[in-house]
Protein backbone atom coordinates (compact mmCIF):
# COMPACT_ATOMS: atom_id res chain seq x y z
CA UNK A 1 0.00 0.00 0.00
CA UNK A 2 1.58 3.33 -0.87
CA UNK A 3 1.07 6.31 1.19
CA UNK A 4 -0.70 9.37 0.73
CA UNK A 5 1.10 12.68 0.96
CA UNK A 6 -0.03 14.20 4.42
CA UNK A 7 -1.47 10.66 5.70
CA UNK A 8 0.02 9.41 8.71
CA UNK A 9 2.81 7.26 7.09
CA UNK A 10 4.04 10.39 5.62
CA UNK A 11 5.28 13.47 6.40
CA UNK A 12 5.08 16.36 3.57
CA UNK A 13 9.15 16.09 3.61
CA UNK A 14 9.43 13.26 2.16
CA UNK A 15 6.07 13.08 -0.23
CA UNK A 16 6.89 12.62 -3.54
CA UNK A 17 4.50 15.24 -4.72
CA UNK A 18 7.44 17.87 -3.12
CA UNK A 19 4.97 20.01 -1.18
CA UNK A 20 6.01 20.39 2.17
CA UNK A 21 7.02 23.10 4.20
CA UNK A 22 7.41 26.47 2.99
CA UNK A 23 7.54 24.77 -0.54
CA UNK A 24 5.60 27.29 -2.81
CA UNK A 25 7.31 26.25 -6.55
CA UNK A 26 10.12 26.45 -8.34
CA UNK A 27 11.87 29.23 -7.85
CA UNK A 28 11.12 32.18 -10.75
CA UNK A 29 13.70 32.62 -13.44
CA UNK A 30 14.49 35.86 -15.19
CA UNK A 31 14.05 36.46 -18.03
CA UNK A 32 16.44 37.23 -20.90
CA UNK A 33 15.90 39.68 -23.36
CA UNK A 34 13.66 38.96 -26.21
CA UNK A 35 14.74 40.21 -29.22
CA UNK A 36 11.40 41.36 -30.96
CA UNK A 37 10.11 44.54 -32.10
CA UNK A 38 7.70 45.08 -29.55
CA UNK A 39 10.29 45.18 -27.31
CA UNK A 40 12.68 48.26 -26.07
CA UNK A 41 15.04 46.78 -23.95
CA UNK A 42 15.17 45.64 -20.06
CA UNK A 43 14.00 46.87 -17.18
CA UNK A 44 16.61 45.88 -14.29
CA UNK A 45 15.12 44.27 -10.87
CA UNK A 46 16.42 42.78 -7.84
CA UNK A 47 15.38 39.59 -8.95
CA UNK A 48 16.85 40.37 -12.59
CA UNK A 49 16.51 41.81 -15.85
CA UNK A 50 12.86 41.51 -17.07
CA UNK A 51 11.52 42.56 -20.81
CA UNK A 52 10.54 46.05 -21.45
CA UNK A 53 7.27 46.57 -23.81
CA UNK A 54 6.95 49.35 -26.05
CA UNK A 55 3.57 51.01 -26.10
CA UNK A 56 3.51 51.80 -29.49
CA UNK A 57 2.37 49.94 -32.22
CA UNK A 58 4.31 49.30 -34.76
CA UNK A 59 4.11 48.50 -38.87
CA UNK A 60 5.04 45.47 -38.38
CA UNK A 61 2.66 44.94 -35.24
CA UNK A 62 0.06 46.96 -37.55
CA UNK A 63 0.87 44.41 -40.34
CA UNK A 64 0.55 41.20 -38.17
CA UNK A 65 -3.08 42.28 -36.99
CA UNK A 66 -3.86 42.40 -40.82
CA UNK A 67 -2.43 39.16 -41.33
CA UNK A 68 -3.92 37.26 -38.38
CA UNK A 69 -7.22 39.24 -38.97
CA UNK A 70 -7.34 37.47 -42.43
CA UNK A 71 -7.07 34.07 -41.23
CA UNK A 72 -3.44 33.39 -41.84
CA UNK A 73 -1.31 32.08 -39.38
CA UNK A 74 -3.71 32.89 -36.09
CA UNK A 75 -2.36 29.97 -33.97
CA UNK A 76 1.15 31.53 -33.91
CA UNK A 77 0.80 34.61 -33.10
CA UNK A 78 1.61 34.50 -29.46
CA UNK A 79 4.06 36.18 -27.21
CA UNK A 80 6.45 34.61 -24.96
CA UNK A 81 4.34 34.00 -21.52
CA UNK A 82 6.19 36.11 -19.22
CA UNK A 83 6.47 39.39 -16.75
CA UNK A 84 7.16 42.16 -18.92
CA UNK A 85 7.52 45.69 -17.78
CA UNK A 86 6.10 49.10 -19.36
CA UNK A 87 7.60 52.15 -18.50
CA UNK A 88 9.41 52.60 -15.52
CA UNK A 89 7.50 50.18 -12.98
CA UNK A 90 8.28 49.86 -9.08
CA UNK A 91 7.16 47.54 -6.29
CA UNK A 92 4.30 49.05 -6.31
CA UNK A 93 3.44 49.70 -9.57
CA UNK A 94 -0.10 48.25 -10.82
CA UNK A 95 0.19 44.58 -12.40
CA UNK A 96 -1.74 44.17 -16.09
CA UNK A 97 -2.68 40.72 -16.86
CA UNK A 98 -2.80 39.46 -20.73
CA UNK A 99 -3.20 36.36 -22.65
CA UNK A 100 -0.02 35.19 -24.45
CA UNK A 101 -2.12 36.14 -28.23
CA UNK A 102 -0.68 38.90 -29.50
CA UNK A 103 -3.62 40.80 -30.12
CA UNK A 104 -4.83 41.05 -26.72
CA UNK A 105 -1.28 42.15 -25.72
CA UNK A 106 -1.33 44.46 -28.30
CA UNK A 107 -4.52 45.83 -27.68
CA UNK A 108 -3.09 45.94 -23.49
CA UNK A 109 0.49 47.62 -24.41
CA UNK A 110 -1.25 50.19 -26.35
CA UNK A 111 -4.08 51.20 -23.65
CA UNK A 112 -0.94 51.24 -21.47
CA UNK A 113 0.80 54.34 -23.39
CA UNK A 114 -2.11 56.59 -23.08
CA UNK A 115 -3.72 55.95 -19.67
CA UNK A 116 -2.35 56.07 -15.99
CA UNK A 117 -0.67 53.08 -16.54
CA UNK A 118 2.54 54.19 -18.10
CA UNK A 119 4.59 52.51 -15.18
CA UNK A 120 2.98 48.77 -14.76
CA UNK A 121 4.59 45.38 -14.67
Amino acid sequence: MTAICGSEDRTPTDAPCGCGPGTVGPEPQAQERIDAPWTDGVWTTTAGNVPRARTTLGVRDRLGTLRVRSGVGRANYRVPPGLYAVGSPTGDSTVLLSANYKLSFDRLRSATGSSWFRSSW
